[in-house]
């Protein structure tokens, strides 16, 4: 076997000294390009400034240069930096400033502030009250966009909301678990699932859980495994 002389390993200790020092190089200049931007008023290098930041200082609370950044840019009607600056706020525990940011997000059509609003009317989290028509409301417009997240809490909603119970509501909800279980939501495939072993559909059962499994979701696995062994 050859070993490598002290000059080969020079050279390459060199080099990638020189490919560190380039990316330090590159970030540096991205980063005084989007400050340049930023002051300028451009709203995405606001946004994308403060997550630059963000990401360097991940062992710091927020700082106030990140924050300030993406409340430039929220002001502006970033729909984004609305929706940063609505978790910043909840995680700070100022869930008034929170619930405005993520209303004025999911106004925008914002996909994840619209999910996110309707899982804390449905539950009542950060501080709002319980309100299943919100909740029915502010998912459909998720869901509708086709957030499976979203397709999953609704059909939960349809199927376990006893203010919503009639026949036509069941369909609605098995519907919302099978769009979001045709593209591959683990978490709809396994309420699937458990809903045909209900009905003795064991057949479909199964196949609901092997998808599941497959997704990697242990549940899945598990009633996939229970269900093999009861066949044998």
């Amino acid at each position: 076997m050859k070993y490598p002389n002290k000059k080969l390993i020079f050279i390459i200790m060199f080099s990638l000294m020189l490919w560190k020092s380039n990316i330090v190089v590159a970030d540096s200049v991205i980063e005084n390009s989007l400050i340049s931007q930023a002051k300028n008023g451009d709203k995405f290098a606001q946004y994308s400034l403060a997550n630059l930041l963000l990401s360097q200082h991940t062992n710091m609370k927020y700082n106030d240069k990140v924050f300030y950044w993406y409340q430039l840019s929220a002001q502006q009607g970033y729909a984004e930096a609305q929706f940063a600056l609505a978790i910043l706020y909840e995680e700070l525990d100022n869930k008034e400033q929170a619930i405005i940011w993520l209303e004025k997000a999911a106004k925008q059509n914002h996909v994840q502030s619209q999910y996110l609003l309707g899982v804390n009317y449905r539950f009542g989290f950060w501080g709002l009250e319980h309100d299943s028509t919100k909740a029915l409301y502010w998912l459909t417009k998720a869901a509708n966009q086709g957030y499976t997240a979203a397709q999953v809490e609704l059909g939960n909603l349809y199927l376990t909301n006893s203010e919503i119970d009639t026949y036509e509501d069941y369909e609605k909800g098995i519907n919302w678990y099978k769009k979001a279980a045709e593209a591959n939501n683990p978490f709809a495939q396994l309420n699937l699932g458990i809903i045909e072993k209900a009905q003795s559909n064991y057949k479909i059962a199964l196949l609901w859980f092997e998808r599941a499994c497959k997704n990697n979701l242990t549940d899945g696995c598990l009633l996939a495994s229970e269900m093999i062994v009861k066949k044998q």
